[in-house]
């Protein structure tokens, strides 16, 4: 599998994916969401995730909640097609 995990303040990337910053900022989504969580974090999050990625549930893999919610919190989107990018900032 390609791709990252994360536990607690600790990310683990696939050779490669450490100069992506998207893969980068995805797992610290998913960082924040294990702070703020606790404990709860594995059970409510990191193993949803984890089944997420073996069978994807959802077609595109970060329509996923547990993908939304790291991506909303690294800042990030995707689009149709699944890939990753930095979010635009709207400016009145």
């Amino acid at each position: 599998m390609r791709g990252g995990i994360s536990l607690g303040y600790f990310a683990f990337l696939s050779k490669g994916l450490s100069s992506d910053i998207t893969v980068v900022r995805h797992e610290e989504g998913h960082m924040w969401d294990s702070k703020v969580m606790g404990p709860l974090y594995l059970p409510l999050v990191g193993l949803p995730s984890l089944l997420n990625a073996v069978f994807r549930f959802t077609g595109n893999y970060y329509d996923f909640f547990t993908e939304r919610w790291a991506n909303r919190h690294g800042a990030l989107e995707s689009d149709p097609q699944g890939n990753l990018h930095l979010k635009q900032v709207k400016r009145k």
